[in-house]
């Protein structure tokens, strides 16, 4: 017999971290589930630890190569077997009665619900936890335009409904979670189980990693939606600012500069965008305003 969730772990490389979040999903409340570790081409032990929990439970799946984060997600949605799929990133971790809480309002949905999403805790490396909380339900398109609000490891989704938007966009190695919700939610209304029922660990400082790489992601993702940010002329305010933003951390001021006057000619009584381009001028002070108070718990927030 299938069982009704199907969760899906995608991991690299993070053999020292993946313990804990199988431990998390193997002492769920909710007991039907199977669980789906994606290695993606992992160089290090991962597959050692995964075997050592011997659960019957688990599928463990690997990439000869690695081919990214939704590479490796849609390898778990073609493996699964539930109607419902879950997310949970190998350095993230789900509180006991997460499943359980989800799916209690899952099944009172109707069919046109696409997903089911939690509040987050964030954990920064002093050990301190908040709660982030974006407390959006049914026709959600719009609040997705203005900025990725929900993590994947807080999702469940319908199975069918991933099925329908085909999975993740294997071409975005960054942003292939946004991509997802924009495209999902235009089809589908989203619900809130409004607790944080997942925990999302930070590591250093996230808004700068890898930073060329988010850049190029956001500049996909505002090529491939740009029909519609062009509906809503405020979101594509604020997402023209933020990769203004990422190019003046990334110490390219004349090309921040230019997403800053895009902004502007695009909502002209933004005012934070006048700001940012008077800054840009000067590069280094402009710089440590943004890292000392841009909201940057996810790399991915636009205000």
């Amino acid at each position: 017999m299938s069982p009704e969730v199907s969760v899906v772990i995608p991991t690299y490389n993070r053999a020292n971290l993946i313990g804990r979040a199988i431990i998390s999903v193997l002492n769920q409340t909710y007991n039907d589930f199977e669980l789906i570790v994606v290695d993606d081409g992992s160089k290090d032990n991962t597959k050692e630890i995964v075997d050592n929990f011997k659960d019957r439970r688990i599928l463990y799946l690997r990439h000869i190569t690695n081919r990214g984060g939704g590479a490796a997600r849609n390898t778990g949605i073609k493996a699964s077997k539930g109607k419902f799929v879950a997310f949970l990133d190998s350095d993230d971790e789900w509180m006991p009665e997460k499943l359980r809480k989800q799916m209690d309002l899952f099944q009172k949905l109707p069919s046109n619900y696409g997903a089911v999403y939690s509040f987050i805790n964030l954990a920064n490396r002093h050990g301190t936890f908040s709660s982030k909380s974006h407390a959006y339900r049914e026709f959600v398109y719009e609040e997705m335009l203005k900025c990725c609000f929900l993590h994947t490891s807080t999702v469940i989704f319908r199975k069918n409904c991933l099925e329908e938007v085909k999975g993740f966009d294997e071409t975005f190695l960054r942003c292939h979670d946004w991509d997802l919700y924009l495209r999902l939610a235009k089809h589908y209304k989203f619900d809130l189980v409004p607790e944080a029922l997942a925990t999302y660990y930070l590591h250093g400082n996230q808004l700068s990693t890898e930073l060329s790489a988010k850049i190029r992601a956001y500049e996909k993702l505002l090529g491939k939606h740009k029909k519609e940010f062009d509906t809503c002329p405020k979101s594509l305010c604020r997402f023209l600012k933020y990769i203004g933003i990422l190019y003046i951390i990334s110490g390219q001021s004349q090309q921040a500069r230019n997403y800053f006057i895009m902004s502007m000619k695009t909502n002209p009584y933004h005012g934070q965008v006048y700001v940012h381009l008077l800054l840009s001028y000067f590069h280094k002070f402009h710089k440590f305003i943004i890292q000392q108070f841009l909201p940057s718990s996810n790399g991915v927030t636009l205000y």
